[in-house]
């Protein structure tokens, strides 16, 4: 099994800190078929209906 050298360990970890908060989850939304952050349709999503009349 191969191992990482404790400088290239050392190095990975301060960007990882570096990075931390501007961390974004993503997932495969099975509603849209796109990759968002999971609070996106916290809404039921309806599609647009053209049968239906506008509201002015």
């Amino acid at each position: 099994m191969l191992t990482k050298p404790a400088q290239f360990t050392d190095l990975y970890e301060a960007v990882e800190q570096m990075f931390n908060d501007v961390h974004l989850e993503l997932i495969a939304c099975e509603l849209c078929g796109d990759y968002h952050p999971p609070d996106i349709h916290l809404q039921p999503f309806t599609p647009y209906d053209s049968s239906e009349p506008e509201e002015a």
